[in-house]
């Protein structure tokens, strides 16, 4: 699979947290546009400290992408830059409607679709998302 981040990509099939993954690719020296991502996260968190994302096993997607540290220079709002992206990717791919509950969730039928997670950490912006694609049940 080609990475269109130009990085590379790294895949586990349930983890922690995709953005403890990126994470050791950064101290193993990958830099921006390497991709981590799981259909399974365990241990998956929100922009809240103390608050979970969940993800069932098969029924979700996360992934954490490393980007550059001067986006956040250029772009402040970046979470919420990702998020209209985002959105506007499945509106238009899959003709659903979307809303953006500011400042970093999604929302379709109701229902939450997908939270954004930005970070700086050790040098570089981890953009984490998580994507519900066929839950049904939240704890």
């Amino acid at each position: 699979m080609e990475n269109p981040f130009g990085g590379k990509i790294y895949f586990k099939e349930e983890t922690q947290t995709t953005m403890n993954d990126a994470l050791d690719m950064v101290e193993q020296g990958a830099g921006e546009g390497c991709l981590c991502w799981s259909l399974h996260q365990t241990q998956g968190r929100g922009r809240i400290q103390g608050r979970n994302w969940h993800s069932a096993a098969g029924e979700s997607l996360a992934f954490t992408l490393i980007l550059s540290p001067e986006l956040i220079k250029v772009q402040p709002s970046l979470s919420l830059r990702l998020g209209l992206g985002l959105s506007r990717y499945l509106e238009e791919e899959f003709k659903l409607d979307i809303r953006i509950k500011w400042p970093n969730d999604i929302y379709c039928m109701g229902g939450k679709l997908a939270g954004i997670l930005c970070e700086y950490r050790r040098g570089v912006i981890l953009a984490g998302i998580g994507l519900n694609l066929n839950q049904k049940v939240f704890p």
